[in-house]
């Protein structure tokens, strides 16, 4: 139906009834070429990263974080977002370049976690962690990193000690994401465990790096106060 936005793998992308371009047998909607998206054709969202007026920069970079992903053209225009003086800006571009690059583009995303904003760091950490262990399906192929490089898992490891809680907790999240090529990063998990700002997180990230049997193998005493943690959060599978 015209005006209903679907969703693919949590990606926000364009209304088929609104689609002047091709649709997909995965019933996504190519906005390459003449399509149209948000109202407008990609290329005028691309030009508007430029414009003087900020507001009008983040309204760009938000609808294309939520563009269908895997669009070749739009990828470069991201690393502009990379030097904008609104961190808000560069905040979202390093959301859309974990969501829609590739290994590629893992250096400009690198730059983006030394960003001197917290916001724009803890967004480029949890985007790293989705570029680089994202392999997506059928129908939003993209290549797995494995192994994780260097670069990026000693990039996310430091984060897990930084003064801000908001980094150590978008560290533990590209991590849980990355989930067992991040097993080397699996000691430096269970040292925020102690934590009590990061522990429920940690532990869940924990778990889909190493798994439940590693887990209790190392030894409960310490992890036991994350997971109650967890389970007073209500994850449901901690609760089973």
């Amino acid at each position: 139906q015209a005006g209903v936005f679907l969703m693919a793998r949590g990606i926000l992308v364009a209304p088929i009834g609104d689609c002047l371009g091709q649709v997909t047998s995965c019933g996504t909607c190519v906005r390459e070429g003449p399509g149209l998206f948000g109202g407008k054709p990609l290329q005028d969202w691309i030009e508007a990263l430029h414009n003087r007026d900020v507001r009008i920069r983040r309204e760009a970079a938000q609808t294309l974080s939520d563009y269908h992903p895997y669009a070749p053209s739009l990828v470069p225009a991201l690393f502009d977002t990379l030097k904008d003086p609104d961190p808000e800006v560069r905040r979202l571009g390093a959301r859309a370049l974990g969501r829609l690059g590739d290994e590629t583009d893992l250096a400009p995303l690198l730059q983006w976690t030394r960003d001197k904003d917290p916001a724009v760091r803890a967004a480029a950490l949890s985007a790293l962690g989705i570029l680089v262990s994202s392999s997506g399906d059928k129908c939003h192929p993209r290549k797995r990193m494995s192994p994780v490089p260097e670069a990026a898992l000693s990039t996310v490891v430091e984060a897990l000690v930084d003064d801000e809680v908001a980094i150590r907790l978008a560290a533990i999240d590209s991590l849980g994401w990355i989930g067992p090529d991040a097993a080397a990063a699996a000691p430096a998990l269970k040292d925020v465990l102690r934590d009590p700002n990061t522990s429920g997180p940690a532990f869940l990230a924990l778990y889909n790096v190493i798994g439940p049997d590693e887990i209790w193998a190392s030894g409960t005493q310490d992890l036991l106060p994350a997971v109650l943690r967890v389970i007073q959060r209500g994850d449901s599978w901690a609760r089973s």
